[in-house]
């Protein structure tokens, strides 16, 4: 424990209340706001304060959960086996282990969309799987199966279909389906910029990129960041000219992926407290800290936030400032820590939302190249072409955010 800390304690110890059972406070990674950050700034600053929080005694600080891309890659290794038991289970004509195994094989495919470099396995299990409910009687099923692998295929081949001249009839009929679905528009950014970008599978270039045109479903999109660390997230195109906005960065998942997400364009919508909400109760915690980091010109600052679950409000903590190696940071965290204890006894004024992350900050604009599913695309054109059975790529650079 440093000077400062034990100092801390020790005034604080006067003020407490009696000793009773410790408050469970989670801390989250601290957001980008800004893409000039060192290497693990967010994850480290969380983790310093976290220790400064949890020399006090009166919190019991909550393990801060990590990307762990291992996981993706392990779920993706599992769901590959299981789409081999599920085809070997129809080949020993056992069809309702297969089709256990075929919808266990897609389930495990979606979770590891970080590291699913292959989407084609995916949608042949789709579709697979949408034979297979056609075979067992189960015709609702296998049609909107198939249809959503169709949905998906953006042109490409189909096995499973090409293989099964029963279905050419039907293959016709669901794919006008799927080309007569509402489009929508997704911007993907990435903290920092650059990350490669895959939507369904498809090549869509690097952050930031519009995608538009497409089929109104969820959407598989995935990035490798320029760090090589792996991001994937399933989301739904949103309606007309004006995209869903999602944000391609390192260190959180989960609800802290989706609050992260938003502080990182400097702004606290009221759905952050949903998302602080979901935090907390991944924690199983009574206090949520969450907060951005950006480059100053001496160094870096901290602007955080402090969620109370009981209140359901957000309130404002003091901005700290350190360089960027992180070698005076724990000493300015107590501030942070000085304020948490105050508020646990005192409360704060809650924030009012919306409300800017860093104030003395100016959002970027940055300019976003074009992806489109399909038809042809001119510079400034937000009409929504029919729609075609490959994609195409329109770059147009100009589109800001």
């Amino acid at each position: 424990m440093t000077k400062s800390a034990l100092a801390l304690a020790s005034a604080l110890s006067l003020l407490a209340p009696p000793a009773s059972a410790a408050t469970r406070l989670s801390v989250l990674t601290f957001a980008p706001l800004s893409g000039d950050l060192p290497n693990g700034a967010g994850d480290k600053a969380a983790d310093l304060l976290a220790g400064e929080l949890a020399s006090i005694g009166d919190l019991d600080v909550a393990p801060r959960p990590r990307r762990i891309e291992g996981l993706a890659r392990d779920e993706l290794a599992t769901a590959k086996k299981t789409l081999a038991a599920a085809r070997a289970a129809l080949a020993g004509h056992q069809p309702a282990e297969a089709q256990r195994d075929y919808e266990a094989a897609r389930a495990g495919f979606t979770k590891a969309l970080a590291a699913l470099d292959d989407f084609q396995d995916l949608l042949d299990c789709t579709a697979e799987l949408g034979a297979l409910q056609y075979r067992r009687g189960e015709d609702d099923a296998g049609r909107a199966s198939l249809r959503e692998a169709l949905r998906l295929a953006a042109g490409r081949p189909i096995q499973a279909i090409a293989q099964a001249p029963s279905f050419s009839a039907e293959e016709k009929k669901l794919a006008r389906e799927a080309a007569a679905l509402p489009r929508g528009a997704i911007r993907i950014d990435s903290t920092p910029e650059g990350a490669e970008v895959w939507v369904d599978g498809e090549d869509v270039g690097k952050a930031p990129v519009l995608v538009r045109d497409l089929p109104r479903g969820p959407q598989y999109l995935r990035a490798v960041l320029p760090s090589g660390e792996l991001w994937g997230q399933v989301a739904d195109a949103a309606p007309g000219s004006t995209p869903l906005r999602v944000r391609a960065q390192s260190g959180a998942e989960g609800p802290a992926a989706e609050l992260n997400a938003e502080l990182a364009e400097n702004r606290i919508e009221p759905q952050a407290l949903d998302a602080a909400a979901a935090a907390a109760k991944a924690g199983a915690a009574a206090l949520v800290v969450f907060g951005a980091l950006h480059r100053t010109p001496d160094g870096l600052a901290l602007d955080a936030f402090l969620y109370d679950a009981a209140k359901k409000t957000v309130s404002r903590l003091p901005r700290v400032s350190f360089d960027t190696e992180m070698l005076d940071a724990r000493l300015q965290m107590d501030k942070i820590v000085t304020q948490i204890h105050a508020r646990q006894t005192a409360g704060g004024p809650p924030l009012v939302l919306p409300a800017r992350v860093a104030a003395d900050r100016i959002a970027e604009g940055t300019l976003a190249s074009e992806f489109r599913f399909g038809g042809a695309g001119t510079e400034g054109d937000a009409s929504t072409p029919p729609p075609s059975s490959a994609p195409r790529r329109v770059v147009v650079h100009g589109h800001g955010p």
